[in-house]
């Protein structure tokens, strides 16, 4: 019967990642507030964390920011990725925090951080973080599942709308992924 479940399982995650595949030419950029996708991802996402007992919290006043341009529900599914992920890898009594403003590096691009208080992870890890198919080495906390095809199919859809989605973290400190994105210009 395990290989039974190992092919079914197998098979899931492809369509899974064939579906996403075939939604990257669909997504539709246009000028988008991006507080009211934060404050989505966050409704979505904190019965979650409180479950596990941990604190979802934005640190920034997610009125007024700068519109970017993106596909609403693609950046809803990429920053409910990089949250549930914060939430599923990391320990109760822990808070995932959601940062967002302009770019440091770049002032024509919107990032947006969420950090978490997680195990970290290895330098094998983060070599091959956004990888198809990629496990990493540290397990969800509360027996959550894990196709190890989020942070790829994140990568894709950020690309797909000329962002981009990286990862900072030290084994045993948590780690900060951001997204960054274009700012809409004023027409």
């Amino acid at each position: 019967m395990d290989a039974c479940d190992g092919l079914l399982k197998f098979i899931q995650d492809r369509l899974e990642r064939s579906a996403a595949e075939a939604k990257l030419s669909q997504l539709q950029s246009e000028t988008i507030d991006v507080g009211e996708v934060i404050k989505h991802v966050v409704r979505i996402n904190l019965a979650t964390a409180h479950a596990k007992q941990q604190r979802l919290v934005c640190a920034t006043e997610l009125d007024n920011l700068p519109a970017v341009r993106a596909d609403f529900h693609a950046l809803g599914q990429v920053l409910g990725n990089l949250v549930s992920n914060a939430i599923k890898f990391s320990l109760p009594g822990t808070t995932v925090t959601i940062e967002a403003g302009i770019d440091a590096n770049d002032s024509d691009r919107f990032r947006i951080t969420v950090r978490d208080q997680g195990p970290g992870l290895t330098v094998e890890d983060a070599k091959d973080l956004f990888k198809p198919y990629r496990r990493l080495s540290a397990r969800p906390t509360a027996g959550e599942s894990s196709t190890g095809l989020g942070l790829s199919i994140a990568r894709d859809i950020m690309a797909s709308m000329e962002g981009s989605i990286d990862c900072h973290s030290e084994l045993g400190k948590g780690a900060a992924f951001w997204i960054t994105l274009p700012i809409a210009t004023q027409a």
